[in-house]
């Protein structure tokens, strides 16, 4: 949710595409290359892609479920095998924390390029750009579960944590922060 909660700019369409991508995808010659994707999108602030991507999700329930402004962010994270985002700190930190793999979609030049470079020199995810390049690499994903078990294994190794346990501890008196 770039931007303190608002959606990416011209999400409406890429997700447009994509869907449609998917539903000839699906439909086609190409069913029996592998599964479908669902696709969740955070909208964030964004009323206006919010209403269009709702009324293409009741179009495609199968494909696609959009929220708003959402407080439950990790939830969201932890019942997803990949996450889409663009590279803000609190966002790629609780991605990485997850296990997830990370597919960063853009960032704010002289702020967020050092998350781009942490995650892609580790392993743990890719900077794609282009909507047609993430969904390929989503259907990877899909179709290849060793991929992102690669990368899930890689921000594992990162050691970023949520430092829930951490800071239990601390209250407790068992450890020092």
């Amino acid at each position: 949710a770039p931007g303190g909660g608002a959606a990416r700019p011209g999400i409406s369409p890429r997700v447009g595409r994509n869907l449609r991508e998917e539903r000839r995808r699906l439909s086609g010659t190409d069913a029996g290359e592998g599964p479908g994707l669902a696709l969740t999108v955070v909208c964030g602030r964004d009323r206006l892609s919010y209403g269009v991507l709702s009324r293409l999700a009741k179009k495609t329930p199968s494909l696609l479920t959009v929220h708003g402004y959402v407080r439950d962010m990790p939830d969201l994270i932890q019942k997803s095998d990949c996450v889409v985002t663009k590279a803000g700190a609190s966002l790629t930190m609780e991605v990485l924390a997850l296990r997830k793999p990370l597919i960063i979609s853009t960032y704010i030049h002289g702020q967020e390029l050092g998350n781009v470079r942490y995650v892609t020199r580790n392993g743990a995810g890719w900077f794609i750009q282009k909507p047609a390049d993430i969904y390929r690499k989503l259907l990877r994903l899909a179709q290849d579960p060793s991929c992102a078990a690669r990368a899930a294994e890689n921000a594992r190794k990162l050691g970023v944590s949520g430092g829930a346990e951490a800071v239990a501890a601390y209250i407790m008196g068992e450890a020092p922060v």
